[in-house]
């Protein structure tokens, strides 16, 4: 938008004031807001992130507890009770490995326990209808009794050893542990633990890791405030000297305008001006005492002397832009176009007076058709040229249309030379909010449309 402002206070005559430039006076606050806001999703980011990462750790932090558990229940206690006396099917033995078990599911510790062999069959469980059974062990289970490994899983209710399971509540997992019995022999031991026992253990974890975690990044990002605000400071400062560099700029570059169009206005074209009404009055009034061929070069040099004077008068009009906000955007138009017509254009202006024009749609739209007239002057051969501005939704729209020889445009690509002018207008255009459209093709003509908001 900068852009924008200084080309129309430029085309303005220079007549703009510091209100027309961006306002530094929030600088600070918005940096330091911008700063809260992105450390503020930093820290909700961080915050999911050590959650996520908490719950993982925690999660194998319990099931590794309760492997180790599992282990040394089934090394120091179970592996000593395992004897020929229990594989054999002896009350007296079975009873003392039962009372151990039984303890443990009292306080808690386990939900039910399994003693398999290496055939798949279980000579012990809590359960008494599984004992003596044969089940399939998996890879994971059968590797652990081979090796006296550990491992843990989620347990599936839908397997054939679970049968009996199906009537308990709450989800479980299951721990398996290798073990060699008293009698020599390898084992595996099986445990089930309460899931919920291991959501208390995450609980526990996340309840200390994670609020460290928010509080430290809390602390680090307080710290660096100050910082925040310092840079944010500098960078204000910074836009004060720019700020007030461009205004010495457009101070200068207003006066230096304003005294050329002065220079012109009041001294070359009256000058030039005076010329011409006195070739204007020798070749009317003197045609018959004058040699012909003098007439027609005093006649050639009058029309080239009013063409020049009517494009040095554009040319002030360019340095020095009218305050087009007092006087007849009609007559501005029809000034436009005066070049035009006195090259045999047929020219016509049509202004909607209920438009919505704002004083930066009346410069943006003056310096559409400056352009757009100048290019029909100078590349269209156009016998015919129309500019419109009227009230389009809630914007105003320019429509400049001449019947020349058109050329090829694609928005995308950069025009052939002469028309780069047409990329400018498209980019100040659209840096105010508006549209900026130019259909043309060779032979067809052109359209140059402009739409600004009301």
């Amino acid at each position: 938008m900068d852009s924008v402002v200084a080309s129309a206070a430029s085309d303005h005559g220079g007549r703009s004031s510091a209100s027309s430039l961006p306002s530094g006076r929030s600088v600070t606050q918005r940096a330091v807001l911008r700063f809260l806001a992105v450390s503020g999703l930093c820290l909700v980011v961080v915050a999911l992130l050590a959650a996520a990462w908490t719950h993982r750790l925690a999660q194998q932090d319990a099931l590794r507890t309760n492997v180790q558990s599992t282990a040394s229940l089934a090394t120091r206690v179970v592996a000593p009770l395992v004897t020929d006396a229990l594989v054999a099917g002896d009350a007296t033995a079975y009873r003392g490995l039962d009372d151990v078990v039984l303890g443990r599911i009292t306080d808690g510790s386990i939900l039910r326990a399994k003693l398999w062999d290496s055939d798949g069959r279980i000579l012990y469980s809590d359960e008494l209808r599984l004992v003596g059974r044969r089940f399939p062990l998996g890879a994971d289970s059968a590797r652990s009794l081979r090796t006296g490994g550990s491992h843990a899983e989620l347990s599936d209710l839908d397997a054939a050893e679970n049968i009996f399971e199906l009537g308990l509540d709450g989800a479980r997992v299951e721990v398996y542990s290798g073990l060699v019995g008293a009698d020599g022999h390898r084992y595996l031991f099986e445990t089930y633990v309460p899931v919920a026992r291991l959501r208390a253990a995450e609980d526990w974890l996340w309840h200390r890791l994670v609020p460290v975690a928010v509080v430290a990044l809390g602390v680090l990002l307080a710290l660096q405030l100050p910082l925040a605000v310092s840079l944010a400071r500098r960078v204000e400062r910074a836009h004060e000297q720019r700020r007030a560099l461009l205004r010495q700029a457009l101070t200068a570059s207003a006066r230096e305008r304003l005294r050329l169009a002065q220079d012109l206005h009041d001294e070359v074209i009256p000058d030039l001006a005076g010329l011409g009404y006195a070739l204007s009055a020798t070749v009317a009034h003197a045609p018959d005492r004058m040699d012909p061929e003098l007439h027609a070069t005093m006649a050639t040099a009058e029309g080239v002397l009013h063409r020049s004077l009517t494009r040095l008068r554009q040319i002030v009009l360019d340095v020095h832009p009218p305050r087009l906000e007092n006087i007849d955007l009609v007559e501005v138009l029809r000034g436009l176009c005066e070049p035009l017509r006195l090259r045999g254009m047929r020219t016509g202006v049509m202004v909607d007076p209920d438009a919505p024009l704002t004083d930066v749609a009346r410069h943006l739209l003056y310096r559409v058709a400056r352009e757009s007239l100048r290019n029909v002057e100078e590349h269209s051969e156009a016998t015919e040229v129309q500019v419109r501005l009227e009230g389009r939704g809630a914007g105003v729209a320019l429509d400049v249309i001449d019947d020349g020889v058109g050329f090829g445009w694609t928005p995308g690509e950069r025009p052939r030379a002469g028309h780069d002018g047409l990329l400018l207008l498209k980019d100040a255009v659209e840096a105010a909010g508006g549209s900026f459209a130019v259909s043309s093709a060779p032979g067809l003509g052109c359209r140059i449309t402009a739409t600004l908001p009301g």
